[in-house]
């Protein structure tokens, strides 16, 4: 009976919680590889029926997503906070990073940076490879992909991770990144 009782609180508590909202998927795919994926939608095909829609609360998607990469074997990340999110989810990386060819030239010469990813930046040595621009294609993906899978790249980007996660700490973890980040684009290439 108590079973019965404390499954029919769970489930008032999740009809209050779950606002679904219907999703046409191509939409959404599209606003997720324009926003979030941008630098590699050159890799991605999409093969969904355009009038495709599911009813789905964006909360519940996100948790989704967020259960899809803490049980990765290895991902494929857009420079950005992406990149230390996987990192500190102990998930191998490949950073990809393609932009437009004038504004990555203006960047290069205004930011004087080793690197492009969080996890290198912080770590201030290379930890996860980043494929930049003209070394973004596929033939250096699949290689380095192949690297993280299984071996000793994936061991030793598994024992960066943990050193990672000890210097980030828990509490004040935001402003430690943020003053990390500072000291490093302040610092001669």
């Amino acid at each position: 009976r108590l079973d019965l009782i404390i499954d029919d609180i769970l489930q008032m508590s999740r009809r209050k919680s779950i606002s679904p909202q219907q999703l046409v998927l191509v939409d959404w795919f599209n606003r997720l590889l324009n926003d979030d994926l941008a630098s590699i939608k050159q890799f991605i095909q999409l093969q969904i029926q355009p009038d495709t829609s599911v009813w789905f609360d964006p909360l519940q998607l996100q948790h989704i997503l967020v259960n899809l990469l803490q049980n990765a074997h290895a991902a494929l990340v857009a420079s950005g906070t992406a990149t230390l999110e996987t990192a500190l989810f102990k998930v191998p990386q490949v950073v990809l990073y393609r932009g437009g060819a004038i504004s990555v030239g203006i960047a290069r010469l205004v930011i004087k940076i080793r690197f492009i990813s969080l996890v290198n930046l912080i770590m201030d040595k290379k930890v996860v490879e980043e494929l930049i621009q003209q070394d973004c294609n596929t033939q250096n993906i699949s290689a380095h992909l192949k690297q993280i899978v299984e071996g000793k790249e994936r061991e030793a980007m598994l024992q960066n991770y943990e050193e990672l996660a000890n210097l980030m700490g828990s509490a004040g973890a935001s402003e430690r990144t943020a003053k990390l980040i500072v000291k490093f684009l302040t610092l001669p290439a």
